[in-house]
């Protein structure tokens, strides 16, 4: 009996063992599987963090890309607004779209400034609430033409006043196709002069019992008015419009002074009983005028000491060569 009751107790208690055992590895087992699933939602939610911080890492390359793009942007746009410091190479001496022209510092000891002063404005005097006119100060301003730089005439024969080559920023090949305009248009107008000459033969006394008229020359404007207007036009089209416009302004000046206004007026020529001096005389609306262009034979040279404007006329080998 008691065997069978020992047998029976220690089936139980191994009974009892293998149930607590297996709840013991149901326990780890569930345990385990609980921290698998953690496990694999903490990978989950790793991997989730770490698309977020890549997908952040690329916004973030972007936006500093943008930035640095917006920066070399903007930096662009101020240098291309900001002023740039121009020089004669990069705008040539005389640029045309600018109110200003360049004029070299060694030129300036030969530069005289003439300025003309601006209307007077007048201002209320607050004090005594009076309409009373103060003066101010005048203001001045300039163009290219107030600046002097010529101290003889605008031509010499054919060629062009250095001064005003350097004045206007003429380059080499301007002064040169300058020079070639108006050696032309010099050469076409002593062209219809010695066409037109009228010789006297014999001379006639002026009634003074020393000077004789030796020969006339007709007005002549109106001959050498298209001329004019073509030397005008190439003058317009080698030097640009702003700078032919001043240099006609003093080519009108030039032409009235030295070539006796182009024979706006019937002119005479006048020779003295020494035969050593010869004027010209003409009239207009004004009177009687003799030309400054005296020519003296024993100098060759008119008294202004430039070559003579009337040398194909008077000069050695002329049809009137004064002997």
């Amino acid at each position: 009996m008691k065997p069978l009751i020992l047998f029976l107790f220690a089936g139980g208690l191994s009974a009892g063992v293998a149930a607590w055992q297996q709840q013991s590895i149901n326990r780890v087992g569930a345990a385990i599987a609980k921290l698998s699933e953690q496990i694999i939602q903490t990978r989950s939610i790793t991997d989730a963090e770490q698309a977020a911080v890549a997908t952040a890492r690329a916004r973030l390359n972007q936006l500093q890309a943008e930035r640095e793009a917006v920066k070399k942007e903007r930096a662009a746009v101020a240098t291309a607004e900001a002023p740039t410091s121009a020089t004669p190479a990069q705008e040539n001496w005389w640029p045309e779209d600018r109110p200003y022209f360049y004029l070299a510092k060694k030129y300036l000891s030969n530069v005289r400034f003439r300025s003309r002063p601006q209307p007077i404005e007048h201002e209320v005097d607050h004090a005594s609430n009076a309409h009373v006119a103060q003066p101010k100060v005048a203001d001045y301003w300039a163009t290219a033409s107030d600046y002097v730089l010529i101290d003889f005439p605008l031509f010499n024969g054919a060629e062009l006043n250095p001064g005003m080559a350097v004045l206007l920023g003429m380059s080499d090949e301007e002064v040169s196709a300058m020079n070639e305009l108006h050696g032309r248009f010099l050469s076409a107008v002593r062209d219809v002069e010695v066409a037109r000459i009228q010789w006297v033969e014999p001379p006639e006394s002026v009634g003074d019992g020393r000077t004789k008229v030796v020969a006339r020359l007709p007005r002549l404007r109106s001959e050498l008015q298209p001329l004019l207007d073509n030397w005008e036009r190439d003058l317009e089209q080698t030097l640009g419009p702003s700078r032919a416009k001043i240099l006609q302004a003093q080519a009108e000046d030039f032409f009235r002074q030295h070539l006796d206004d182009l024979g706006s007026a019937t002119r005479e020529f006048l020779r003295d009983d020494g035969k050593l001096n010869l004027w010209v005389r003409y009239n207009d609306q004004w009177g009687q005028h003799f030309s400054p262009t005296t020519f003296n034979l024993e100098r060759n040279r008119s008294a202004n000491g430039q070559d003579w404007q009337y040398g194909h006329l008077f000069g050695p080998g002329a049809p009137g060569e004064l002997k």
